[in-house]
């Protein structure tokens, strides 16, 4: 009986050891649907730093137990620094690198018709090829935001909670 015991409080110890956590973050304003972050989700968390300044931090979440946020690269984040965060796709990266390329595809594209074009003078050249390669960076800031979304002081709150 003994043993028994032992065994269901030892499975009992790694199954909440290993039990995987997530943040919740809830409006209590605006009633928005609540962003739940698990781990290896990408994030942008804007928050506290330790020694008082503001800073930003974009990456993978590694791990989140019931205080502390670790990402990849092994910075921690408390959760009672957060100021602001971003939830983004896990394929955001990959779709943001194809739009890169075949936006610069593009413009080297234009580049070279302009370029072979005698009936521009130079000055008109340069402003074709100025304006196109500043819409496709317009274009993929647009369509690729990166900036913090959603902010503590307008009514968020985060807790964490055992994964479902």
């Amino acid at each position: 009986m003994k043993y028994i015991a032992l065994i269901i409080l030892c499975l009992f110890t790694v199954l909440t050891a290993c039990a995987q956590k997530r943040l919740v973050f809830t409006d209590t304003q605006n009633n928005h649907k609540p962003v739940i972050i698990k781990e290896h989700d990408n994030v942008r968390l804007l928050y506290m730093g330790y020694l008082g300044q503001i800073q930003t931090i974009y990456g993978k979440i590694e791990m989140i137990n019931d205080s502390l946020i670790r990402f990849e690269d092994n910075w921690t984040v408390r959760t009672g620094d957060i100021l602001g965060f971003r939830r983004f796709s896990k394929h955001r990266d990959l779709l943001q690198s194809g739009t890169q390329i075949i936006t610069f595809v593009g413009v080297l594209a234009t580049i070279s018709v302009v370029a072979n074009n005698n009936n521009l003078s130079g000055f008109e050249r340069f402003g074709i090829s100025f304006g196109v390669g500043l819409a496709a960076t317009g274009i993929n800031n647009l369509l690729f935001p990166t900036r913090i979304k959603y902010f503590m002081r307008n009514g968020w709150t985060v807790r964490t909670e055992e994964n479902r």
